[in-house]
């Protein structure tokens, strides 16, 4: 469930001073996917929004070479390495962590930055 790159990083850090194994980057608070998207929605200030079907999933992730299963079968995943290590998450919420990144979105796209900043700006 998504995290902004610069925390993404962070949390690496972090985890490789306190473990020596992978660790989930993913948020505590894990969300169904039509809630995932109802909370995007929501933050771009979009009302309404369409279903995909089954085939137009295949058609995009074959376009982005990966597996349509990644999207079709969810996975409950929590970053329990991270919350164990005492890692604080600065979105815990993906309301919140959408809202944060569409306002980033817009505010480069008004003053011209490039997306990179958007990313690794903390």
């Amino acid at each position: 469930m998504g995290t902004h790159l610069y925390r993404a990083l962070r949390s690496q850090s972090l985890a490789g001073h306190s473990c020596q194994e992978p660790i989930n980057l993913a948020s505590p608070n894990p969300l169904p996917n039509a809630e995932f998207m109802r909370a995007l929605r929501m933050a771009w200030g979009i009302k309404l929004g369409l279903p995909a079907a089954k085939w137009m999933i295949e058609i995009g992730t074959f376009l982005m070479r990966t597996e349509s299963e990644l999207v079709l079968k969810s996975r409950r995943v929590v970053p329990g390495r991270l919350l164990s290590s005492g890692f604080r998450f600065d979105f815990p919420n993906w309301e919140d962590a959408a809202l944060d990144l569409c306002q980033r979105y817009r505010r480069v796209m008004h003053i011209g930055d490039s997306v990179s900043e958007l990313a690794l700006t903390p």
